[in-house]
């Protein structure tokens, strides 16, 4: 099937398999419609899902629109449920606390850092080594969850929960995996879903991981007839959380004979240089996709890809800056790097020329977060979260004697494996006793001088907190050393102040968005500009497989966010704290560009 309607074909199960640019959102949102208004489909019958909350927020506002009298729906008659997946499954938990040990107005934690620190303390409180919690990490991350009490990793995880029970708290993976639990261990609760929503449609199919297709199916088991999946496997660029685009590629094979699949072959977005050469590169390295029907193209332009071989990552920089500046005032811009080390010279190029960015950092990548983690702590002395952030600032300053993470010698990690032993085990009076974890710390300090050590060190900031602000600072930085040096302290301090300037917009025109490449899903730009197609980089040395797989088609993605037109860029020399490799004194270009043929991009090389 090719260009048929979603509503010729109905009932489902069906998968549309949209490209980019393909009008899906637009598809999707007449569909809502013509189940309410042609079908006669009671609103609240109808559950809406995406996987960012700026899908939702799309989503509910092309069908708010009275100005497209296609899509519009009152406001009376819209579907309550058009929410994130995640935001769902909080919802079924949120009805059943007393089922998973929670109370009202629990905590979600979405922190990689506090997860990664709070499953390490999980393992050891049961005996086990903290390096064993990684595999924990990884299999709820992938949401690939088949319980057995004997192995390690299912251990780890039942005290994880147990940890994060004790503090009413769940955390991201959990809003998926605690809602399948309670729909299997509980019919009538199924039941009571399944009864309300007779039409589930998932759009991003292609990114669901194995606990989110479990939830999916149990809602539609029985009535797949209501079921639309939106999809494209080009797109399924999250693997390191279980995301897979066999979901999308086996659909007739994971729902049967009933399963229909349209394929759109219209984009309105990609001039028709950039969708195919994004395509090329797909086909030559994933070539296990599914056939698309060749496209129709909208936009007519006929500008091809333009790809920069440049000297150096400063030169890069200057090009791309002075290309923005062109166009800014009138045109949308994009910028995306491999990571945001990527970054660094081109904001300094955007500043320099008085543009306004927008890129946002990981916060909890700096040293003004660690302050923020200790402001919210001593206004919470029973926050044990920010508490256990606290304590591990001050492991990882050095202050303790503690080995750091980074050793590898087998004496030092077992050194440090005994240390973060003693400091897991002051979980062990929360569980006991019912206080706070700085409770437990100061009750176990006068039998453990290294918990003696920790609580001396808390007691000083405390203290401090009612002293000037110098005094504070002083007292903060030397025990927990959010930053290396002055000089890290100050390029923070400066690149946050100027990051507010620019994206305030006090240079007047528009904002140039920087984003990771895996960011830029679902978002599109007059002008894109792609950062970092080198040798080694994307894809990474040592990519094989699956990996390879993957990168490619975050290339893909990335291109075709293209409107009008599309920069490639690749630099000969960059800096090793960027690219993390040895040879980045001479860096060749990415594999992926070759597969581009002649017909579709000019390459340019500058000296």
């Amino acid at each position: 099937m090719s260009n048929e309607k979603i509503t010729e074909i109905f009932p489902g199960p069906t998968l549309l398999l949209a490209g980019p640019g393909s009008g899906k959102t637009q598809e999707l949102a007449g569909y809502i419609k013509w189940l309410i208004d042609e079908k006669g489909v009671d609103p609240n019958a109808i559950a809406v899902i995406t996987f960012t909350n700026e899908a939702t927020m799309n989503m509910r506002n092309r069908i708010s629109n009275p100005n497209e009298q296609d899509l519009w729906v009152p406001l009376d008659k819209q579907p309550e449920r058009i929410s994130t997946m995640h935001s769902f499954g909080r919802h079924i938990i949120s009805k059943e606390l007393s089922t998973i040990n929670l109370k009202e107005n629990f905590r979600v934690v979405t922190s990689d850092r506090l997860e990664k620190i709070l499953l390490g303390d999980a393992a050891q409180l049961i005996g086990l080594e903290r390096e064993l919690s990684e595999t924990t990490a990884d299999c709820r991350k992938k949401g690939n969850c088949n319980y057995d009490k004997n192995v390690s990793k299912c251990k780890v995880c039942m005290s994880y929960g147990d940890l994060l029970r004790i503090c009413n708290s769940i955390d991201y993976n959990d809003q998926i995996m605690l809602a399948c639990k309670i729909l299997r261990e509980k019919e009538e609760k199924l039941r009571e879903y399944k009864d309300k929503i007779k039409y589930l449609l998932v759009d991003e199919y292609q990114d669901i991981n194995r606990a989110q297709y479990d939830l999916i199916r149990m809602l539609i088991d029985k009535q797949e007839e209501g079921f639309l999946a939106v999809g494209d496997d080009n797109q399924s660029i999250y693997g390191w959380r279980g995301g897979n685009p066999e979901y999308v590629r086996q659909f007739n094979s994971f729902f049967g004979s009933k399963a229909k699949v349209i394929k759109r072959d219209i984009c309105f977005r990609c001039p028709q240089h950039i969708l195919a050469g994004a395509l090329e590169i797909v086909k030559k390295f994933d070539p296990e996709g599914i056939d698309k029907p060749v496209n129709t193209f909208i936009n007519k332009s006929g500008s091809k890809i333009l790809f920069f071989d440049v000297a150096s990552q400063n030169k890069e920089a200057e090009i791309i800056g002075q290309k923005i500046k062109k166009v800014i005032n009138s045109h949308s811009v994009l910028i995306l790097v491999r990571n945001r080390n990527f970054a660094i010279p081109i904001k300094a190029v955007l500043r320099k020329l008085g543009i306004n960015y927008d890129c946002r950092s990981n916060v909890d990548e700096t040293g003004l977060n660690v302050i923020d983690i200790v402001r919210k702590w001593i206004e919470n002395p029973n926050d044990n979260f920010s508490f256990r952030e606290c304590v591990q600032f001050i492991i990882d300053s050095g202050n303790l004697g503690i080995p750091s993470e980074r050793v590898k010698s087998k004496a030092k990690k077992e050194e440090r494996e005994k240390y973060l032993a003693k400091i897991s085990g002051i979980w062990k009076p929360v569980f006991s006793d019912g206080i706070s974890l700085f409770e437990a710390c100061q009750k176990l300090a006068s039998k453990d001088k290294l918990i003696e050590k920790i609580v001396s060190f808390l007691q000083e900031i405390i203290e401090a907190k009612t002293k000037k602000p110098n005094q504070f600072l002083d007292t903060v930085t030397r025990i927990l050393e959010p930053w290396g040096n002055v000089d890290e302290l100050l390029a923070e301090v400066n690149e946050c102040i100027e990051e507010i300037g620019t994206l305030g917009g006090v240079g007047g025109g528009n904002c140039a968005r920087i984003l990771t490449m895996q960011g830029a899903k679902g978002l599109q730009a007059d002008y894109v500009f792609v950062v970092g197609l080198d040798e080694g980089v994307i894809p990474r040395l040592g990519s094989s497989g699956n990996e390879i797989k993957e990168i490619c088609r975050i290339v893909f993605v990335s291109m075709t966010r293209a409107q009008k037109e599309l920069y490639l860029f690749h630099s000969r020399t960059r800096t090793s704290n960027i690219t993390y490799l040895p040879t980045s004194y001479s860096l060749k270009s990415s594999p992926f560009i070759n597969a581009i043929s002649k017909d579709h991009i000019e390459k340019i090389y500058i000296k």
